[in-house]
């Protein structure tokens, strides 16, 4: 629990740099999205192992911001495209076998 609300803290900070941009500006001026996908598996994370209130936030708030220019994407990464792809399609499999239940992940 310790190490997610760090993650909660670093979120928070990380994010506030995104706040500040001009969606609309052109594509070459915009920061790289990659950290965005991050974000979004961390609130993942978060709420299939706590069911959170701040994680649901945190991700609806991350993914529509990110998804109002998706082009922003990174299409070219070799590895971390990929690996996040596939870890987020493994999360929203467990979450439909699981609906609506905690993991025991961070049960002690």
């Amino acid at each position: 629990m310790d190490a997610m609300g760090m993650g909660r803290k670093q979120l928070r900070r990380a994010f506030s740099e995104f706040e500040n941009i001009d969606i609309h500006a052109p594509l070459e001026e915009l920061p790289r999205w990659g950290p965005l996908e991050d974000y979004m598996l961390f609130c993942l994370t978060a709420i299939e192992h706590t069911h959170a209130p701040w994680a649901i936030y945190w991700f609806d708030k991350v993914f529509k911001f990110a998804y109002q220019r998706p082009d922003r994407f990174e299409q070219y990464d070799l590895l971390h495209q990929p690996r996040r792809l596939f870890f987020t399609i493994e999360l929203l499999d467990r979450h439909d076998r699981a609906p609506g239940r905690v993991s025991d992940f961070l049960e002690v």
